[in-house]
């Protein structure tokens, strides 16, 4: 899935130019190197609308949460493995539990398991976990051999979520709400807009919608409604997650 930035582009021109004489798709010819003043001034602007649109879909939640697992291989919380999005807690002493934790962000006692996620999933996309920026927490889900709870209590101190220590065989799968990366000054045509296909046909409508407003404010309109309704189809909804605390403001 996903589109190229080239391929927005030249949906949000067709969408704005529907009677245009030129053909957007004629050989040789990318958005980086068009010579169509018309069309330039548009697409100089287009970024900013694109990271907007990145914005909204993050607010209005239309994208699936991504998984963050921590599993017990033994008998203790200590952390002796970390890969892309699984930490393993076990047996690791001295040096090597220190170097895991400030890598992984995580802090360990007799009676819970603290996560930064900031250190864990930062903005930059740094993280040793090499997943997605967080943005939020959906919801965190308990699983063992003796059962499992879709719903799981947890403590939520900023960006830092705080779960009960877990023994072997337990796993808790933090399901959040990530960021998505915007797209840089630096990106070229070919740069690719990972997402699904159903959130990158509507950025064109929010294009037209937003570079239209002043000079073609009707047609602005009517953009700015499709991709609205657009927008309710894939918006999830608020969180499943109620059982919450919220260390400086109680429960919710």
């Amino acid at each position: 899935h996903g589109m190229i930035l080239d391929e927005i582009r030249k949906e949000a021109l067709r969408l704005m130019f529907v009677n245009y004489e030129d053909d957007l798709d004629r050989f040789g010819w990318n958005t980086d190197n068009c010579a169509n003043e018309t069309y330039l001034q548009y697409i100089r602007n287009m970024r900013g609308c694109i990271n907007r649109c990145f914005g909204i879909f993050e607010r209005e939640r239309c994208l699936l949460p991504k998984k963050l697992k921590v599993q017990c291989a033994a008998s203790d919380n200590t952390i002796t493995n970390y890969t892309n999005g699984v930490i393993t807690l076990g047996n690791a002493e001295g040096a090597a539990e220190d170097t895991a934790r400030a890598l992984c962000g995580v802090e360990i006692d007799e009676n819970t398991v603290r996560l930064d996620m900031d250190v864990l999933l930062p903005s930059s996309n740094t993280s040793v976990l090499t997943a997605p920026s967080f943005l939020s927490v959906d919801r965190v889900v308990f699983s063992s051999r003796r059962g499992y709870d879709s719903d799981v209590e947890y403590k939520d101190e900023g960006n830092v979520i705080i779960l009960h220590s877990i023994e072997k065989g337990e796993i808790y799968t933090i399901l959040y709400n990530w960021r998505i990366p915007r797209v840089p000054v630096t990106a070229a045509y070919d740069y690719v807009v990972d997402l699904p296909d159903y959130l990158c046909e509507l950025i064109p409508y929010y294009i037209k919608a937003e570079l239209f407003e002043e000079e073609e404010p009707r047609l602005a309109v009517v953009a700015r409604n499709y991709f609205e309704a657009g927008l309710a189809r894939v918006t999830r909804g608020d969180t499943i997650q109620k059982r919450v605390i919220d260390v400086f403001g109680g429960v919710f």
